[in-house]
């Protein structure tokens, strides 16, 4: 039946349409004014995470620098030389190895105080090479050996990045350098040499670069006084440096620009038609905890603009597919309300809601994300929709009235059919056949794709098809599956590969201990020796010097003693057994006592302290704890060590507390460090290995030690087991 225009009830049209119309219109408009909120917020969120991505990347560059100096400023080849039992050869052969791994680095140099090079090794191009001992210059009239003087024993100088001069002329190529500079003392904090690193700043500027490559935005790298280090120039692959005579300011450029970003370390806003997004990089900030201080003159600001029209250009092309869905919703509007009226006047009310509802069905079916095809009690195809095309590759002609097996390999089509009888015969169960089943769709090119399907039959009596299924592509899903597993049986290789070299470690470190002890026994038994036999013909500072070696090596002897002691923790095998804490606690405490009568101490041991675990560890760990006690106690007249238990959290927490000297609550994260003494060995004697001991032994036994102290009142070492 045809429909002319004359015909169509205007009225009912246009309470139909229209409302419709305006509905969908001022839909669009929100639409439209969200999507470009979106694509600005997207924007703004992506400026701010790469200058944040820029910045990290850069300040892990300082601390590596840092880190740097600091192991070279540690180097045993230094400390000999400068010691006097060294070379400048071996020590410029190791800077050399250094440099060989490492491409950041241009130059390692050593000065004396007058400012002469001492040492120097280049990068060379990644070939290091010692320079002569006639080509050494003298660097005392640079600014950054000033400022190398002015150091204390800890502290890292950082100079600004600048041209690198050899003999007063600008080096070409040219190299943007950042110079690390420490000073070395010795043992009595005198000064005896400045060590200076230096940073290829192409390094840093290099990541600069590709963080801009290929986009249409601008970057910029400005001093905190207003001038260009770094611009780059947009689309391209280089940028511009301005170091030295270049004095280009971005403050004059952009004054109210730079006047904004000074109000604030880092922030984001509109100017100009254009984005501004900054962040400030100071060095300062991520100080290695390694080094006691930190001087820089380094103070930049990271700034990037983002001109509007960039903005404009990527919202196009979802402006333009939303006016065209907008159009095409207009359209359907059209014909539906014009149908929908005819209809209202022609037929009955049943007959427009069956008709309404089968086309939001048609609007369902197509819009499902995943293939759905619908077919008989026979398996023959009857409806498909959009996604199954696009899944499969054949259109819908092709499907319509083929067996639903051709959607399935050829191996798996005899099962399937199987399986469709089944799931006929009992019409109330959903089965998902993809869930335990690895199932796999085959395309009409012959390719297969892993896939999820659920199949579900349907009541045969009430409509004509009896099996609906949807279809999903899960390729994506097995390949991150698949990756998942080779990280997690990668990172279990590594796992097992770190163990072995701890194990390795540990029998090496062992085995040296072990071996020291025999000329160390040596040394002591014929400085002894010498004592006894010529007393007589030694001055009495010819005695002092040999009994100065026996206490040296006696020293040493604990101290290997201790280090065994701590090899043998890790290695031991641990016998689990009911300990009595309490027992071994007045064994230790009557030990103490015999050995040094004289002392007035008062142990407090609660009763009945009991612990599953090894109890020689357990005793190892008890005489250290119940040791340090008694030995940090020892200027105390009524000295008072104590043993006990609390409970936290239900579960029993043991304590160790005497009144002693107590200790510095900024130290913690050292005290149990092996060799860390938070007082003089002349005060106290001791290895400091004690405590390293203790905490292996309780975690060892899966445990946690800390510990809480006040100078000159009180210390407390609490463990769990």
């Amino acid at each position: 039946m045809s429909m002319s225009i004359r015909q169509l009830p205007w009225k009912r049209f246009s309470l139909v349409f229209f409302p419709l119309a305006g509905l969908t219109t001022l839909a669009f408009i929100s639409l439209y004014q969200a999507e470009l909120k979106t694509i600005q917020a997207l924007a703004e969120l992506s400026e701010k995470d790469s200058l944040t991505l820029l910045k990290e990347e850069i300040c892990d560059e300082f601390d590596a620098i840092q880190s740097a100096l600091l192991f070279l400023s540690r180097h045993q080849a230094l400390k000999d030389l400068l010691a006097g039992t060294g070379s400048e050869q071996r020590l410029a052969q190791d800077y050399v190895i250094f440099l060989g791994s490492r491409e950041r680095y241009d130059q390692i140099r050593l000065l004396d105080l007058q400012g002469k090079e001492w040492v120097r090794v280049n990068f060379n191009g990644g070939q290091p090479n010692i320079v002569p001992p006639q080509q050494l210059q003298n660097k005392e009239a640079r600014d950054y050996f000033q400022k190398a003087l002015q150091l204390q024993p800890g502290e890292i100088y950082l100079s600004p990045l600048n041209l690198n001069t050899e003999r007063g002329l600008i080096e070409q190529p040219l190299k943007p350098t950042v110079r690390a500079i420490i000073a070395l003392f010795d043992k009595q904090r005198r000064k005896q040499g400045i060590l200076v690193l230096n940073y290829r700043g192409s390094h840093l500027l290099d990541k600069l670069r590709l963080a801009v490559q290929s986009t249409k935005k601008v970057l910029w790298l400005v001093k905190g006084s207003g001038l260009w280090l770094w611009k780059s120039n947009a689309g391209q692959k280089q940028g511009a440096i301005y170091l030295e005579k270049d004095k280009q300011a971005f403050a004059v450029a952009y004054p109210e620009i730079w006047a904004r970003i000074q109000q604030n370390k880092e922030g984001q806003f509109y100017a100009r038609e254009e984005l501004f997004t900054y962040t400030t990089i100071t060095p300062l900030v991520r100080t290695s905890p390694r080094a006691a201080k930190l001087y820089s003159s380094i103070h930049w600001k990271l700034i990037s603009r983002l001109p509007l029209p960039i903005l404009s250009t990527a919202a196009t092309a979802r402006i333009q597919r939303l006016l065209l869905l907008y159009s095409l919703f207009l359209g359907v509007f059209l014909i539906v309300a014009g149908r929908l009226a005819y209809v209202h006047q022609r037929r009955q009310r049943d007959t427009q809601a069956v008709r309404l509802s089968e086309a939001r069905f048609r609007s369902l079916f197509e819009a499902v994300p995943d293939g759905i095809v619908i077919a008989d009690s026979n398996g023959q195809l009857l409806l498909v929709n959009a996604q199954v095309e696009k899944l499969f590759g054949y259109s819908r002609k092709e499907l319509i009235g083929q067996k639903i097996e051709i959607l399935l390999p050829e191996q798996h089509r005899k099962a399937q059919a199987i399986y469709r009888q089944l799931y006929t015969r009992d019409n109330t169960i959903t089965r998902p056949m993809g869930v335990r089943l690895e199932l796999y769709g085959r395309r009409k090119d012959g390719t297969t794709f892993p896939a999820e399907i659920n199949v579900s039959p349907l009541n045969k009596k009430e409509i004509y098809f009896s099996i609906i299924s949807t279809i999903r592509d899960i390729s994506e899903r097995r390949k991150t599956e698949n990756k998942i597993r080779a990280l997690n049986q990668k990172l279990q290789q590594h796992v097992t590969k770190l163990s072995t070299v701890n194990k390795e470690l540990e029998a090496f470190s062992y085995s040296v201990s072990h071996d020291l002890r025999a000329p160390l026994r040596s040394i002591d038994g014929f400085s002894q020796a010498l004592l006894e036999d010529y007393e007589d013909k030694l001055d009495r500072e010819g005695q002092g010097y040999l009994q100065r070696v026996r206490a040296a090596t006696q020293r040493m002897g604990r101290l290997i003693d201790d280090l065994l002691q701590l090899s043998r923790i890790s290695r031991v095998e641990m016998i689990p057994q009911k300990v009595d804490l309490s027992r071994l606690a007045q064994e230790i405490a009557t030990t103490l006592r015999t050995e040094e009568p004289q002392r007035q101490v008062e142990f407090c041991i609660g009763q009945d302290l009991t612990a599953s675990g090894d109890s020689r560890l357990l005793r190892i760990l008890l005489d250290n704890l119940l040791g340090n006690a008694w030995k940090f106690s020892a200027n105390q007249p009524q000295a008072r060590i104590t043993l006990g238990m609390l409970a936290k959290e239900g579960k029993p927490v043991f304590f160790v507390r005497d009144n002693g000297a107590g200790f510095d609550m900024r130290y913690i994260d050292k005290l149990f460090d092996p060799f860390q003494r938070l007082h003089g060995a002349n005060e106290y004697p001791g290895t400091g290995i004690g405590l390293a001991t203790a905490q292996r032994v309780v975690h060892r036994h899966g445990g946690q030690i800390w510990a809480e102290g006040q100078i000159n009142q009180e210390a407390t070492f609490y463990f769990t087991l």
